[in-house]
C-alpha cells in the first residue's frame, strides 16, 4: 500500500464530525483540553467557506488542495458530515451566545440537505458550488449521510421536546431544547416512507 497525499472532502468533514462526537460524549465539563477549540476551528473552517442558497440553505464549498480536479461541484456527503459535526457539537454546549449562533447555522445546513432530497426519496449526489443547485446521481454513501444528519437531528430535537424545558445529556450538561425547522421532520418522514415502500 502507498500513502496518498490526495485530499478528500468527506474525510475532512468526517474528521470534524469525529471531533464533535468526542466532545459531545465527554461533555463540556469533561472534554480533554483543546478539544473544544479543535471543534470550533473545524466548524469555523467549513463555515467560512460556505455559501447560502437563495432559499436560505447553507452549504460548504470545499476546494481541498485547489487543483483542477476539485471541479465545480461539492458532494452531498461532505455537506451532511459538516452538518453532523455542527449538530453534535451544538448539543454539548450550554445555553449561550455560541450555541444560539451555531444552532441558527445548523438550521441553514439542514435546510440545504433537505433541498437535495429528490422526488424518489433519494438525494442528489452533488451540488453546484456557485448556486447550491442539486446535481448528480444518488449515491448510497451520500444518501446515508444525508439521512443520518437529518434523522439524528430530528430524533434529538424530539427527545428534547418530550423531556421538557431541560434535558440531561452525557457529561451532566443541562440545556434547553433546540428549535428546529421543518426540514428534519420532513426528511425523517421521507426516509420512513421511502424505505417502507422499497
Amino acid at each position: 500500500k502507498k500513502y496518498s497525499t490526495d485530499d478528500s472532502a468527506p474525510r475532512q468533514a468526517g474528521a470534524l464530525w469525529g471531533l464533535s462526537l468526542l466532545y459531545a460524549y465527554a461533555g463540556e465539563k469533561n472534554a480533554v483540553k483543546n478539544l473544544k477549540e479543535a471543534c470550533q476551528k473545524g466548524i469555523g473552517y467549513f463555515d467560512e467557506r460556505s455559501r447560502t442558497t437563495s432559499g436560505g440553505g447553507r452549504y460548504p464549498v470545499y476546494k481541498g488542495d485547489g487543483d483542477a480536479s476539485d471541479g465545480p461541484n461539492g458532494g452531498t456527503g461532505t455537506a451532511a458530515l459538516v452538518t453532523l459535526g455542527i449538530a453534535d457539537y451544538v448539543r454539548a454546549l450550554s445555553p449561550g451566545e455560541e450555541r444560539t449562533k451555531l444552532d441558527a447555522k445548523l438550521n441553514e445546513y439542514l435546510k440545504f440537505i433537505a433541498s437535495l432530497n429528490r422526488d424518489d426519496g433519494l438525494f442528489s449526489g452533488d451540488y453546484k458550488y456557485d448556486t447550491g443547485e442539486p446535481t448528480g446521481k444518488p449515491s448510497p454513501y451520500s444518501d446515508g449521510e444525508a439521512l443520518l444528519s437529518s434523522i439524528r437531528d430530528a430524533a434529538a430535537a424530539a427527545a428534547e421536546a418530550v423531556a421538557g424545558s431541560k434535558t440531561e445529556v452525557k457529561g451532566g450538561i443541562s440545556r434547553a431544547p433546540l428549535e428546529r425547522t421543518d426540514a428534519s421532520a420532513l426528511l425523517l418522514f421521507t426516509a420512513a416512507t421511502t424505505f417502507h415502500h422499497q
